[in-house]
């Protein structure tokens, strides 16, 4: 009977063992399990996070184009006074309430200078800007000296590597041929020849970097027919074309009126006269200088009009926790969406 109880006696041990055993195991499994379940939560809620943020960033998208579309109804397109609601508007695009959180629509001014842009409130149409499919050899010389500060050579050799890039034929660049050189790097790879179809494939040409193409992008487009806008051009862009600083500088400060401030209801805007532009709010230049502004709009590289607009949203959520950039191109007068990258 002795022997049966301390038989029993230790069975009951062993047990008592085993149970302490899966209850760490059970205690372990649960914590993991908790850990999973806090994890999940979060992630759910991180996404629910993203996707309001995404759909503030779209509110903030859909009002620009839908105010763009309305104001670009008449034909005649952008007037003085369209141009200050949609260019500069602060009380319509600065931090504009949605649900949980806020949009405005911004980019950056150049009328300033290069050194000192100004954060403006509104849309910017892409005819402002000089065209990477159609500009000239001398033109992309003359943006690179400008506004990335290369010197005259290495800006035509960038240049000449920027047309080799977007032409079908082979053509010889600073002694060598491009195919060639990229033929020979340690990842090679074909030149595309044909159209840039956005900025970033200027990455792949040769002598690119992030520095300069970070200097000269807000004064490039792949979109519309090459013509630029002398009533939106910035100086560099204005430069590009051949004008000298001087001249550039005066066609922006005879735009802005008498208040000196873009995008108000003071500006003045160049006409299409037919053959020529209507360059009387420039009449501080000399008939040689008007001439010359005036050859450039006959060959076809100054326009008065944009059809095409870069919207750039940035909505928050109100904890500041969660970000979302929307970068889109539209045609104005129907609001088609040309391109479309989120981040």
């Amino acid at each position: 009977m002795d022997q049966v109880k301390i038989r029993f006696g230790k069975n009951q041990g062993m047990v008592l063992i085993l149970a302490l055993w899966i209850l760490s195991i059970l205690a372990v499994f649960a914590g993991l399990s908790g850990i999973r379940v806090r994890q999940k939560i979060a992630m759910v809620s991180r996404l629910e996070k993203r996707d309001e943020v995404h759909y503030i960033a779209q509110t903030g998208v859909q009002l620009a184009r839908a105010l763009l579309t309305n104001r670009l109804a008449d034909a005649s397109g952008l007037n003085v006074e369209a141009m200050a609601f949609l260019f500069q508007q602060p009380e319509v695009f600065q931090k504009v309430a949605s649900n949980n959180g806020s949009v405005q629509v911004s980019y950056l001014n150049y009328d300033s200078g290069i050194t000192s842009p100004v954060r403006m409130f509104g849309v910017q149409d892409e005819e402002r800007k000089l065209n990477l499919n159609t500009a000239s050899d001398k033109e992309l010389t003359r943006l690179l000296i400008v506004a990335a500060g290369l010197d005259e050579d290495s800006a035509e050799d960038i240049a000449h590597a920027i047309v080799d890039w977007r032409s079908e034929q082979d053509q010889q660049i600073s002694g060598f041929y491009g195919d060639e050189y990229y033929s020979r790097l340690n990842f090679p790879y074909d030149p595309k020849k044909a159209p840039f179809e956005v900025l970033e494939e200027m990455m792949l040409v040769k002598g690119m970097n992030p520095m300069i193409f970070d200097r000269v992008r807000d004064f490039l487009t792949v979109y519309g027919d090459g013509q630029v806008n002398i009533n939106t051009a910035s100086e560099p862009v204005l430069q590009a074309l051949g004008l000298s600083a001087n001249m550039a500088g005066m066609i922006i400060a005879a735009r802005h009126g008498s208040d000196h401030l873009p995008c108000t209801d003071d500006d003045r805007l160049f006409a299409d006269s037919g053959a020529s532009l209507d360059v009387g709010a420039l009449g501080e230049l000399d008939p040689d200088q008007l001439a010359e502004i005036d050859r450039l709009y006959q060959d076809g590289r100054f326009s008065v009009f944009s059809e095409i607009f870069h919207i750039h949203a940035e909505a928050v959520l109100a904890t500041g926790q969660e970000k979302r950039f929307i970068d889109c191109v539209v045609q104005g007068r129907d609001g088609k969406i040309l391109a479309w990258h989120e981040y």
